[in-house]
């Protein structure tokens, strides 16, 4: 027999949804098949949310050669045809996500002997669980006819698939699911394929399958003769009286010979159906009938040899039913004694009423098949004359086999389970907080911001574990914009790994970027902005509204991967990047403290000794610490000014004009009086001037002078003591140009 799959595959998918060859049992038909509920009510708590459900129509389609038909397509667990069984599982080698193994078994309901379930075992492969136990999936196969059937699968919880990341891998029953057919094969044995001769017996291999054999000998002293002629005893016929029997056997290898030769390897235990054909009455007479007898026995020994030839052990097999065509054909199987009408004329019927019955058929005409059917097996058929006066010749003898395992074929690689990659959507952006740093602060100095992590939803009917790892990433080009402050090198972006970028810069001017402006780097979900050298800041407009900060807003982003895994390792991951950074640096201010004040040394002249007799006190500078991260340069300044009022005491010798203190700028105080009486100071008694470090007094009149008391103890000087100061101004600039400035005034000159 010839087996043919013409669907070859079935797939069930463990995808929520009908894909692949996933059906709705909920619907017509599926609603109302007696398999895919039964099926479905053999579902246990937990597993998948639903039953998968998958059909395939013409699963298996059986195809016969001649001479023989199919009776039914089933299920078997090896190519011997065994069928599963109730108590003893298979490993189907299949195991579920959670590393157990499945068992197929037979289902215990004898209604629904079509169906095989996979039980859920152990992680242990030898360990085979019992036939009660929750089912990780079932199938059944349901005959359509007698050739072909639909399969059902049922997949109650989710499977492992063992290749990590193939989210549409598919596993199958390959080697553990058979189809076996049973049929009924047809052998023929023609009198022409006998040996030529006279011989004690006669072995024949059918024409169609030469495993089938038929053993022939005479009985009762009788010896078979068997020709192209056809099968007799003693002469070609088998006339009144005369016994001819046939064993159907298998293994024999000596077509013909003596008594003693006889041998085979065994009977075929599975023939319910024999029969022969009348090839003429003799003597031939178109008017004679003839009467034959037909017993079916069932031998208990393959005896061999003369043990065979003289008689061996039987059992007596009951003929239910006698069919009868040809030129003596009846329309039905005949089950019951009686006279039936042929073409022929009346064909009497007696003995099927027996058991171990003898069955006598009287009034056949030449051309004329009959077939003995059994009640259970039989492996020998005799066939005896019982006309008073006519003989017959039998031209051919057949009988059926039928087989439980006529032929069978794997399957198991076309019951498909396949997998279901997990699920993923982000729902909502990665984002990160600002970090801002003062430029060139190092470590000490460092700004953290925080990542929050993306939201999303994920899935898997298997069961997931999620994860999300961040990496830094440039936005766009890696140009900064930014420039160091010593030496305005320009500052470029440097992604030195997933954790840390850099901005680099050429220090020296031979293309190569050598040194480090700062960096950010990425540890779990903290992003750290970390200065290292002063950057130029424009500084514009100087004071109020003066621009202190540099960023890098927008160039660098936080790029998050969300994975999310499922129960066989099979991985989706979506990436979520962040808007750009906020990473800003903040300008540093010089810094000024002046330690100890400018003081000026003291000046003495003589009155109205005019310029010759100038009298020069130097300025000693004020001492101050200045400092800058990006450098800066100090310059002190000098500046007259005077303590308090400016009225002197002092008046002149000539015409005791009050002396008045006037600031004509920061480098001269002079002393004025008003020499005529109109009320503006017109005259110049002295200068007190300023040049670089040096101050400079000049008396240009005399001054009056108390001179009490006259003689010894005379005063003779007058002073300005305490009523100018030199205001020095210490300024340190920094190195892109920010400024602080701090006074310091000495004590009143002397």
């Amino acid at each position: 027999m010839a087996l043919d799959i013409l669907t070859q595959d079935i797939v069930l998918d463990e995808t929520t949804g009908f894909t692949d060859d996933d059906i709705n049992p909920a619907i017509a038909p599926y609603d109302t098949n007696p398999t895919v509920q039964y099926l479905l009510g053999l579902d246990d708590p937990g597993g998948l949310t639903s039953p998968e459900v998958a059909f395939q129509a013409s699963f298996v389609v059986a195809s016969a050669s001649a001479g023989e038909t199919i009776t039914s397509v089933v299920l078997s667990q090896n190519l011997t045809g065994t069928p599963f069984s109730t108590t003893v599982g298979v490993n189907s080698g299949i195991q579920t996500v959670d590393g157990n193994y499945v068992w197929l078994f037979k289902d215990a309901d004898p209604t629904h002997a079509n169906v095989v379930i996979g039980v859920i075992g152990t992680s242990d492969p030898s360990a085979a669980p019992a036939a009660t136990g929750p089912l990780a999936f079932s199938f059944g196969l349901v005959g359509t006819s007698a050739t072909t059937a639909d399969l059902y699968t049922v997949e109650y919880v989710p499977l492992f698939h063992p290749t990590p990341g193939n989210p549409d891998e598919r596993i199958d029953l390959a080697n553990k699911v058979f189809a076996s057919v049973t049929g009924t094969s047809v052998a023929n044995f023609a009198g022409s394929a006998a040996a030529p001769g006279n011989h004690d017996f006669y072995l024949i291999n059918s024409a169609n399958d030469a495993s089938k054999q038929l053993l022939v000998i005479g009985l009762n002293g009788g010896t078979a003769n068997v020709s192209s002629q056809g099968f007799g005893v003693n002469s070609q016929s088998i006339n009144p009286n005369e016994t001819l029997q046939v064993d159907f056997v298998t293994g024999g290898t000596l077509n013909a010979g003596t008594a003693a030769q006889i041998q085979y390897g065994g009977h075929l235990e599975t023939v319910t159906q024999a029969g022969f054909t009348i090839s003429q009455v003799t003597p031939s007479n178109p008017n004679d009938r003839v009467d034959v007898q037909v017993n079916a026995f069932n031998v208990t020994n393959n005896e061999q040899g003369t043990d065979f030839f003289d008689g061996t052990a039987t059992s007596s097999v009951d003929i239910t039913g006698i069919k009868l065509t040809g030129t003596s054909g009846y329309a039905s199987l005949i089950t019951a004694d009686g006279t039936y009408a042929t073409a022929s004329g009346n064909v009497t019927i007696t003995g099927l009423s027996g058991t171990g019955n003898t069955v006598t058929i009287a009034g056949l005409d030449n051309t004329t098949t009959v077939d003995v059917t059994t009640g259970s097996p039989m492996d020998r058929l005799t066939v005896k004359g019982v006309d008073a006066n006519e003989g017959c010749d039998i031209s051919e003898f057949h009988f059926s086999a039928t087989s439980t395992n006529a032929y069978s074929e794997e399957v198991g690689s076309f019951i498909n389970f396949d997998d279901d990659g997990p699920t993923l959507s982000i729902t909502a952006a990665v984002t990160v907080g600002p970090a801002e740093v003062v430029e060139a602060s190092g470590a000490g100095g460092q700004s953290q911001a925080t990542i929050t992590a993306p939201t999303f939803d994920a899935g898997a009917v298997d069961g997931y574990t999620t994860d999300v790892g961040y990496a830094l990433a440039l936005a766009g080009a890696a140009a900064t914009g930014l420039v160091t402050t010593d030496g305005n090198h320009a500052i470029t972006l440097v992604v030195d790994s997933a954790t840390q970028v850099s901005g680099k810069y050429d220090s020296d001017g031979n293309s190569s970027l050598d040194a480090t402006a700062f960096t950010v780097t990425l540890s779990g979900t903290t992003v750290t902005l970390t200065s290292l050298v002063a950057l130029e800041h424009s500084n514009a407009p100087q004071g109020g509204g003066e621009d202190n900060t540099l960023d890098l807003n927008g160039l660098i982003n936080v790029v998050a991967t969300v994975t999310v895994t499922d129960g066989d390792a099979d991985v989706v991951s979506q990436q979520s990047t962040s808007s750009g950074l906020s990473l800003i640096f903040d300008d540093t201010d010089p810094t000024l403290s002046i330690t100890a004040a400018v003081t000026v040394g003291s000046a003495e002249v003589v009155e109205a000794s005019g310029a010759g007799g100038q009298s020069q006190a130097t300025i000693t500078a004020p001492t101050f610490d200045a400092g800058a991260v990006d450098g800066y340069t100090t310059d002190v300044g000098y500046a007259l000014a005077l303590a308090g009022a400016a009225a002197t005491g002092l008046v002149t010798t000539d015409g005791n004009h009050a002396i008045t203190l006037v600031v004509d700028s920061a480098t001269q105080v002079s002393g004025k009086y008003d020499s005529d009486g109109n009320s503006s100071l017109d005259a110049t008694a002295f200068t007190v001037t300023l040049s670089g470090t040096t101050v400079t007094l000049t008396s240009l009149v005399a001054l009056e002078h108390s001179n009490a008391p006259q003689g010894g103890g005379e005063d003779n000087t007058l002073d300005l003591n305490g009523l100018i100061n030199v205001v020095a101004t210490v300024t340190v600039t920094d190195g892109d140009a920010d400024v602080v400035s701090q006074q310091s005034t000495s004590s009143g000159l002397s």
